[in-house]
C-alpha cells in the first residue's frame, strides 16, 4: 500500500518526536559513539551528536509528515558470524552483527 496505518498502541511510528525524546535518544547513543562504526548510510553517532537538537528535530518530524524519508535510511547490512562449535549450517548457530 502507499501508506501504511500506524495501529501501535500509543502511536510509536506516526507521533511528531519532541525535544525531550530527542535529548534522551542523544544520551543513548553518547554510550556508544565511540566505539560504533558508522551506519550503512555512512553517519556516525558523532555526527548526529553534533546536529543541533531542533534542527534533528525538525528533520524527524518532516520524515513524519511527509511519510518519506532518504531511502538509504531503510537499508540495513546484517553480518553473521558462526558460534564457536556450532554447525554452519544452523541459524541459530550465528551471532548477528
Amino acid at each position: 500500500p502507499a501508506v501504511t496505518e500506524d495501529r501501535s498502541e500509543e502511536q510509536a511510528f506516526s507521533s511528531q518526536w519532541t525535544m525531550q525524546e530527542i535529548e534522551w535518544a542523544k544520551g543513548h547513543i553518547k554510550g556508544h559513539a565511540a566505539k560504533s562504526s558508522k551506519g550503512y548510510d555512512g553517519v556516525s553517532y558523532n555526527q548526529i551528536l553534533s546536529i543541533e537538537n531542533e534542527a534533528l528535530c525538525d528533520l524527524l518530524n518532516a520524515c513524519l509528515t511527509s511519510r518519506d524519508a532518504p531511502s538509504i535510511w531503510f537499508k540495513t547490512l546484517v553480518a553473521a558470524i558462526a558460534k564457536k562449535g556450532k554447525p554452519l549450517d544452523d541459524p541459530t548457530g550465528m551471532r548477528r552483527l
